[in-house]
């Protein structure tokens, strides 16, 4: 049942990246396409994919824990993006053995 819980913060950092897309400051650094503003999808898109991240705890731990389960994740997930988003916009340099 592990195998929920990877799949659960596997939804919601995508979830969590396209938020950050559909914000005009962040739309610069993860320009997919070659638009000027970020697409009106991605709320929606970023919206159902945390909805299914929470269907997901909640199949896998019932109602009560599951909620309490997914919102622990989700800090998990975000600062995934967070983390990323720095990386990208040349803030921190990823860790090398050289």
């Amino acid at each position: 049942m592990g195998l929920l819980l990877v799949v659960t913060v596997s939804i919601a950092t995508p979830a969590f990246l396209l938020l950050a897309a559909s914000q005009q400051q962040h739309w610069p650094l993860l320009r997919l396409f070659p638009l000027a503003q970020p697409p009106t999808g991605l709320r929606l898109a970023a919206w159902l994919l945390l909805c299914l991240s929470l269907a997901s705890t909640i199949l896998r731990d019932g109602i009560s824990f599951g909620l309490v389960l997914w919102v622990m994740l989700l800090p998990v997930a975000a600062s995934l993006v967070v983390g990323f988003l720095a990386i990208r916009a040349g803030k921190v340099r990823p860790h090398t053995n050289s």
